[in-house]
């Protein structure tokens, strides 16, 4: 293929017009230049080639990024590599594609979806999806994504209440700081949902089949699997592995599910979904979570001093 230039090009790009190129076969020039990667220059990202939906996406994360507080690392050779992926690739958009892990092109390709689930999902779509923004609520907990991932919890009906559950604590004037009441609702759901599933007739999919001895055998395996150092049936560590059922985790569960069962009955949520108050009723609260107490000498037990009354009580008498 014959390609030539037109004298004077130079004359050309000093007034920012595009040079005159000559070639014999059109078709076969264009192939060419869609197939070579872009010339890095320092600085700046090259996104012409891509497809029009994924380069908004790109364009869409880089800015959401750049306005984090606290940014995570995206090295310019990266984001280069993600770009050069998904032109050799003719990738479409980056929430159906499946890059490969690490912390490089794969990382960044899995963290802007994270952002895009807020402008392609409403708060009805993300909840029939199974997962919760709390963006959409505005409220975005320090150091941690907007997603929640609800999809652990297997029965429909289970994975609903806890999402309106936690719609309406964020929602509220009691909306916590942290997400530690979120993780922990969000544990004790997944918790209660894969017992209910391997137990109950028909995986505990019709709430209206559950009944108090259910209730009572859930509570029952969970003190099990704390006296006994057993591992949760479905929660799992961030490094894949299982988690262990502590005392912590176990008050944590038993009181997130009280909470979310009360709350259902009293809401008339329960009602709605057939779910018996004899199921309901039967979740305890915590109890004691085995810490220490921060007095050293509890009322009714003799202190140094003697008496009942602390050494320090003693001292400001």
């Amino acid at each position: 293929m014959m390609i030539s230039i037109r004298p004077g090009a130079v004359q050309y790009e000093k007034i920012g017009k595009p040079v005159p190129v000559e070639y014999r076969d059109q078709a076969e020039f264009r192939r060419r230049c869609a197939a070579v990667p872009a010339h890095p220059w320092p600085g700046q990202i090259n996104l012409r080639g891509l497809r029009p939906l994924v380069r908004a996406e790109i364009q869409w994360g880089l800015f959401v990024h750049a306005r984090r507080a606290r940014p995570s690392r995206w090295d310019l050779g990266w984001i280069r590599s993600l770009v050069t992926t998904c032109r050799s690739l003719e990738v479409n958009s980056l929430v159906d594609f499946e890059f490969g892990t690490g912390r490089s092109a794969g990382a960044i390709a899995k963290d802007i979806p994270h952002e895009l689930r807020m402008v392609y999902f409403t708060p009805q779509e993300a909840k029939d999806a199974g997962f919760l923004e709390t963006e959409h609520f505005g409220v975005l907990f320090p150091h941690r994504m907007s997603h929640v991932d609800l999809t652990g919890i297997p029965q429909r009906w289970l994975r609903d209440l806890t999402w309106d559950y936690l719609a309406d604590l964020l929602r509220s004037p009691r909306c916590p700081r942290s997400a530690g009441p979120v993780d922990g609702l969000r544990r004790a759901a997944i918790e209660l949902g894969a017992f209910l599933e391997v137990e109950v007739p028909g995986g505990g999919h019709d709430p209206a089949v559950l009944r108090e001895e259910h209730a009572q055998r859930f509570v029952a395996d969970q003190r099990h699997r704390e006296r006994e150092g057993l591992s949760s049936l479905a929660v799992k560590r961030p490094d894949g592995t299982a988690s262990i059922v502590t005392t912590v985790t176990r008050s944590v569960v038993f009181n997130a599910v009280r909470k979310l069962m009360r709350d259902a009955l009293d809401s008339g949520a329960a009602e709605r979904r057939c779910l018996k108050r004899e199921f309901i009723i039967v979740f305890p609260a915590a109890g004691a979570t085995g810490r220490t107490a921060r007095r050293p000498f509890p009322d009714g037990r003799p202190g140094p001093g003697g008496r009942g009354e602390s050494g320090r009580a003693r001292r400001h008498m």
